[in-house]
Order: structure tokens, then sequence, then C-alpha cells
């Protein structure tokens, strides 16, 4: 072991800055006659797991505080070593003066993790335990909470350890069988058997390497998107959601240009959104840069908000009236009726002229006369009137195909470039202007699940939040489950995946049982070194242990 993990070491355990109180803790094989040495009472006659008022008193003999002294022996501690906490008033000089004189009396600062370091090495915790203590303290929502507490409870340690039994015992048919390989009468394993144990196992192994995406989206915030046109509402819709003014609102076009990232919980479950440069053709260099990172959000998000804004297609749709050729043709059209209507001049000429020829003839007039034909020509007049519509029934047949148009709203879906495999959640911006308009919001509509607010105003935006929730597919049920949210954990998952499916396809294929061994073999080492196993190198273990805080 090294020789720094027989010091005695002390650190602040509590947040840095001002506070009501500050702990201190101590811990070591001298941590009582070091601390005893500090105190008006008697360290070493206290009992364990005992509490005791104290004054802390200075080399000189000046008073510093008056403090609460806390006493855990080995091995019934965090670290299994001997343990004092100190409790002291939350003064940043009060703390330094404890720790001056703590080391003055024979202690070294700590290393950050260095506690949580004894703990692993003292064997009160193993790897993925003293890693799950970091994602505890670090937890922001219930659910990534929930998470690294059954982790630091043992319950992935004690899933990846029924898995190592059943490896072993695989294993040590396997091997059994080499060792007596001249005795070919002997099958210490059906291989068929085995094959079944594999598929076992590596269904195991898949269903934890599975559940890491969810697991590290829990722990770090499912990432959510904010996408649309520029001006759709995007840094309203941002700053209504996390409930302050985190990014720039402005009527300007293009004045989001990079990507703003923040964190909210909404019941229980961590989201972290970003809110894009607006999507638009530009010339501008830089806004091309920011319309190139929104797209990089997409790529990396799990739900995708794709924002609409539904004034400006009311905009859109009360300009979309019909069109001047639509309008010529139909008055073309209704000018053909009229000249079908009645005869033409020509025919009435000839009809004149047919009539003219029979009176002479039979000196009596038998034909129509000339009264007659005014009234048949004006009978034809009056079918030509009948038969054109008039300016104002156009106008008023316009009018209502314009009604028809602008009634019901809506937009070009292929649009919305997102990924199958994302959750898109289609959100209508600006409702309150489109029912200042007098139209009907259920007309907006999407094949996609989709949500109508109002960033400004407020409105919807709860409704948007459960649909977020919802989207998240977390629900009591998987958080009960075991899921793995540690990248370190998912390689040597993944790794250890790999190595299985090799032993059930050399299964398959009469692979020999010494290639059988090894691929065991490594199956085993990798989930051993989620725990702490053969390969929990000291230089893992250091990378590992420096990311916690001091005092930890």
């Amino acid at each position: 072991m090294d020789l720094l993990f027989q010091d005695t070491i002390c650190a602040i355990s509590t947040a840095p800055g001002v506070g009501g109180i500050a702990v201190i803790r101590v811990s070591g094989k001298k941590a009582t006659e070091i601390c005893n040495a500090c105190v008006s009472v008697d360290v070493m006659a206290m009992k364990a797991n005992t509490c005791r008022f104290a004054r802390f008193v200075r080399p000189n003999g000046e008073v510093l505080d008056e403090v609460m002294l806390t006493l855990f022996k080995a091995p019934h501690s965090f670290t299994g070593e001997d343990t004092i906490e100190i409790a002291c008033h939350g003064s940043q000089y009060i703390q330094q003066c404890i720790l001056q004189d703590l080391v003055a009396g024979g202690a070294r600062l700590a290393r950050a993790g260095e506690f949580t370091q004894r703990a692993f090495l003292n064997g009160k915790m193993d790897l993925s335990q003293a890693e799950a203590v970091a994602d505890l303290i670090a937890s922001t929502s219930r659910a990534a909470h929930r998470i690294a507490l059954k982790q630091m409870r043992g319950g992935f340690s004690d899933e990846l350890s029924r898995l190592r039994s059943k490896l072993l015992d695989f294993t040590s048919l396997v091997e059994l069988e080499l060792d007596f390989a001249d005795h070919e009468e002997l099958e210490f394993a059906d291989r068929s058997q085995l094959q079944a144990l594999a598929i076992e196992i590596e269904s195991k192994i898949s269903r934890l390497t599975q559940s890491f995406s969810l697991g590290n989206a829990i722990k770090n915030g499912i990432p959510v998107a904010i996408v649309g046109k520029t001006n759709a509402g995007k840094s309203t819709l941002l700053n209504a959601l996390v409930g302050e003014e985190k990014a720039i609102v402005s009527d300007i076009h293009g004045t989001t240009r990079d990507v703003i990232e923040d964190c909210i919980s909404i019941d229980g479950i961590q989201f972290r959104f970003f809110d894009t440069a607006g999507l638009r053709e530009t010339d501008d260099e830089i806004e091309s840069l920011g319309i190139a990172r929104s797209y990089r959000s997409i790529d990396k998000a799990q739900i995708v908000l794709w924002l609409i804004d539904s004034a400006e297609l009311l905009a859109e749709k009360a300009n979309a009236g019909p069109s001047t050729d639509e309008i010529s043709k139909l008055t073309a059209s209704d000018s053909a009726e009229q000249t079908v209507a009645g005869p033409s001049t020509d025919e009435i000429s000839k009809l004149t002229a047919s009539d003219s020829a029979e009176l002479l003839a039979e000196k009596a007039g038998t034909g129509p006369s000339t009264d007659e034909i005014s009234k048949v020509t004006a009978s034809n007049s009056a079918e030509q009137t009948v038969a054109r519509p008039s300016t104002d029934e156009i106008s008023k047949l316009t009018a209502s195909d314009s009604a028809e148009q602008t009634d019901t709203i809506n937009f070009d879906e292929s649009e919305i470039a997102v990924p199958e495999d994302k959750t898109c959640i289609v959100v209508f911006n600006k409702i309150d202007k489109v029912q200042a308009a007098g139209l009907d919001i259920s007309s907006l509509s999407s094949r996609h699940p989709h949500c109508l607010i109002s960033a400004k105003q407020g409105l919807g935006i709860d409704h948007l939040r459960q649909m977020l929730i919802e989207a998240s597919q977390i629900d009591e049920n998987v958080l009960e489950d075991v899921t793995v949210s540690n990248a370190r954990h998912y390689e040597n998952l993944t790794r250890a995946l790999d190595a299985i499916r090799r032993v059930k396809d050399g299964l398959q294929t009469q692979l020999p049982g010494d290639l059988l061994s090894m691929d065991l073999r490594e199956c085993i080492d990798q989930l051993g070194a989620i725990t702490g196993g053969a390969l929990a190198t000291d230089e893992i273990l250091g990378n590992i242990f420096s990311k916690f805080c001091i005092g930890k």
C-alpha cells in the first residue's frame, strides 16, 4: 500500500465559503491523538459514535471556537480508519486556523477524493460504489439522485457479482475439460447448456449496456434542442422554461448566433436545453457558423422542440387569396356563357332578310314584325344579362375563397429536419396573436406530437413541460432497475459484451476450450474492473479519485 495512505489526513468537508457551520474531517491512525492536543476535552476517552462539546484551543492557549466533536472508531467509519469530525462555526478564518493547527500537530492536507479512496482500499465499498458517492454529491435531480443512491448502496455491484459468479462457474467447467483432455470419455460440460448460459449472460450484459443512454442522460440532463426559423421565439421559450432572462430577446432576425445552454429540473428530471441560432439562408459568416452549430445540437439532442411562428403562418395565409389568373379564367368562362346565351347580330340579320323576302313574295306579311324582332332581341339581351355574374358577385366569391383559406392554418412539415431516432415536438408559438385575429387555434396541427403556446405570455408552458416529461420516457419502474450512468462502466461493459459474444460464437463453431477460456477470462476481468478487480491499476484509481472534491 502507498505510504501516503498511512498518514493521518484532514480537510474541510463542507462546501467552500461562509456558512452557519463547517465540518473538518480528520482520518488516520493518529486522528484521536492529534485532535486531543487541540481541544479542551479528552478525546482518547470518548466512546465510539458519540458527539461531545469542546473548545478548540490554539497552541498559544487562545480559544478559537466552540466546536462539536464526533468520533468514529475503526473499522466502523466511512474510511475504515479512526475518524473525527469537527463541527465549527462557518467562518473561513476559523476553518483555516483549525487546519493549520491540525497540520502542525502531525496531519497532512488530504488530496482530492482521498477519504473515499481510503474507504475503497479498506474494503468499505467497491470502486463502482465509490464513484457513486461522487455522483450522489453532484446529483441535481430526483432521478439522478435515485440512480446514484442505488449504485452507492450496492445495487449495481450485486448485479455484477451475480454475473461474475456465473462466468466463474462457466470458466471452471471449460478449464476442467482442459485439465482432463486425455480422458475423452469424460465430459464436464454439455456445450448446449454452456450455449444457453452464454446467451443468458449476454442478455444481461446487453441490458446493462443499453441502459447507459438513459442513465447518462439522467445524470447529465436530457439534452433538448430548441430549433426553428429566426424570430420564432426560441430565446423567449428558453427564458420561459428556465424562469429567468438567460437569452437575449429581440425582434431583429439572427440575434442568437451561438448555442446557449442551461439546465432545469422538471418534476425531478434534469433537462439540458440548447437555444440555437435561427435556421435560414444567410451570407453572414458568423451567423452561418451559428446555424451549423444548431444542426449539431439536433444531432446530440434526445428531444427536439421545433418552433413554428403561428403569427407568421397567419400573415402568409391572409395574403393568399385566389390569384389574378384564377379570377381572369373565371371572367373568361362567364363571357363564353354570355356568347352562347343569345343569337348573334348576323343571325338576327339573316332572320330579318328572310322575313322580308317572304313579305315581298306573298304581298302579305306573315313573318315576324319589327316589334316581334325587337322583343326577341330584348329577350336575348335579358338572357345575356342574367347569365353574367356581377362584379359584386365575383368579389363575394373571392372573399369566400379567401375566408376558407385563412380559417385553416397549415404549414410545410417537410421543413422539419429531425432524424427518426429523435423525439420531435412541434411547438406552435405566438398563439395569442392567432387568437387576437379571431382564428380557431385548433386548426394548428402536425403529424408530430405538438402543443400550442405563447412563450411571451406564458400560455401552454405547463403543458409543454408535461410533454417533455412524457418524452423523456422516465418513470418509477425505470428508476427501480439497475441503470448504468458512468462512462467508464459503459466502456468495460461493452468490452465484456464483445468477449461473451465471442464465447457464444465459439461454442457454435466448436472452438477449442483453451480459446473459449481466454474470452471468458476477458469478460470476467472487464466486469471486475468496474468494481475494482484485476484491471483496476493504481493509475486508474488515481484518475478516478482525483475527480472528487477535497474533503471527500
